[in-house]
């Protein structure tokens, strides 16, 4: 069942009654047949009452039910809003630590999502393991498309603590076209912001590899400390300062780990 927050995309809701068997073979990756095995298995519940009735007629958006223990959604498109760590792998598989698709597994995050559904979610726009902050997932490729394409000036907001202190000669660099190695076009201009003496605020609407550390380390400074505030208007929490776009007050504070859905004001921003 999808949650009650608005944040949840709806437009595939089911509004009538519906049989459960029925209901099960639409929204799981399981036949009718299947269905009418894992009935009889005891793992199907409604309201927290285990069933074998396929029968049973049931009202989505009032009825709550689970496969295995898992919340069985009913969505369309997905978007998501993730907290992430530092040492967690934007990548279903990951090589040296967990992913961020373990956290959206997470049984203590507010917001449920059944794993098959999990499994259709891709990355807009990955981060370093080392890099913490903002990551969107969605199932819908245009609108990942319109955040990670160059061409749609999609702006990502960074909060950079550097090594040594940002000087003027620094910023102007960081704000022209820079020619990176190993690549065939140069960068589009970016916009610095001065938190303080080491940190900057820097906004990019590009996705190159590596980019923030490789344009850093081409004006002669380093990054220790890397964090990702807002993609596009849709900000990490409602606190988060990124001055050169409007941002929509959500009202959400994403804690470390979690995951929440986007409101639709969020996905239309895009």
């Amino acid at each position: 069942m999808p949650s009650s927050s608005p944040a949840s995309p709806s437009s595939c809701v089911i509004t009538q009654r519906i049989r459960l068997d029925k209901f099960l073979a639409n929204y799981t990756p399981y036949s009718r047949a299947e269905v009418k095995r894992l009935l009889k298995q005891n793992r199907v519940t409604i309201d927290n009452t285990t069933t074998k009735d396929g029968s049973i007629k049931l009202l989505p958006l009032e009825n709550t039910v689970t496969l295995d223990n898992d919340v069985v959604n009913t969505v369309g498109p997905l978007y998501i809003a993730l907290h992430k760590p530092q040492n967690v792998e934007c990548s279903a598989t990951p090589s040296h630590h967990s992913s961020v698709y373990d956290l959206i597994h997470n049984p203590d995050n507010p917001e449920k999502l059944a794993p098959f559904l999990i499994e259709k979610l891709r990355i807009a726009g990955r981060l370093d393991a080392d890099t913490t902050g903002l990551v969107l997932l969605t199932n819908d490729g245009q609108w990942n498309h319109k955040i990670t394409s160059p061409h749609k000036n999609c702006t990502k907001q960074y909060e950079v603590t550097l090594e040594k202190i940002i000087t003027p000669e620094m910023i102007k660099i960081l704000e022209s076209p820079m020619q990176l190695h190993n690549e065939s076009k140069p960068t589009q201009p970016a916009k610095v912001d001065v938190i303080s003496s080491n940190v900057i605020h820097l906004f990019i609407n590009e996705g190159k590899y590596h980019q923030v550390k490789r344009m850093i380390a081409a004006v002669d400074n380093k990054v220790i400390g890397l964090h990702r505030l807002a993609i596009g208007k849709i900000t990490l929490n409602k606190n988060a300062s990124c001055q050169h776009q409007a941002q929509p007050n959500t009202g959400h504070d994403l804690q470390l780990g979690h995951w929440r859905f986007l409101t639709p004001q969020e996905i239309q921003s895009i």
